[in-house]
């Protein structure tokens, strides 16, 4: 705490809390983020799941996210994988929906396989580039939730914006 004060802050603290403490403090933040993710996913519908992936420092980090419309995203979660399969990349998330459906659950004391399952309804659509990667992670989701999503790709053009098209359309 003391260098992260320092360094953005400029300044020096003379107490600071116990490592204990921190990690505490850290975990129910975590806690709360799934909370704030659950309210997310179960007050909207036809979410647009996206996904990516680049390699840092020697791991694979993913990113997932939703979007609701034009003004709300919100994280689901960023993680290293273990690498960069279709299975990997279903894996993660499904993990991360069901852990925020885990701990929405438990403090809303509703019965987590409700939870999950209204989480996972809302999403309808998926974004990413056309990796194939992507199109057979989008086929393993879609086995794994039971559920079609319309499954929709970006393309980047000269300039650097995005547009999106149909997997269908693509060629």
């Amino acid at each position: 705490m003391q260098y992260i004060v320092k360094t953005l802050g400029g300044q020096s603290l003379t107490q600071t809390p116990s490592q204990t403490t921190i990690a505490q403090m850290a975990y129910e933040l975590g806690v709360l983020c799934l909370i704030q993710l659950g309210d997310f996913l179960l007050s909207h519908s036809n979410l647009c799941l996206s996904w990516d992936a680049t390699s840092l420092d020697g791991s694979h980090i993913n990113e997932i996210h939703v979007t609701a419309d034009q003004t709300q995203c919100m994280t689901i979660d960023i993680k290293a994988l273990p690498g960069g399969t279709a299975q990997d990349y279903t894996t993660h998330v499904v993990t991360a929906v069901n852990d925020a459906s885990a701990t929405y659950s438990r403090y809303h004391s509703i019965p987590e396989v409700e939870v999950s399952a209204k989480m996972f309804q809302a999403m309808t659509s998926t974004v990413t580039d056309r990796a194939t990667v992507n199109h057979v992670t989008v086929v393993k989701l879609q086995e794994a939730l039971g559920s079609q999503l319309l499954e929709l790709n970006c393309k980047c053009n000269v300039r650097g914006s995005f547009s999106w098209i149909h997997p269908r359309n693509s060629a």
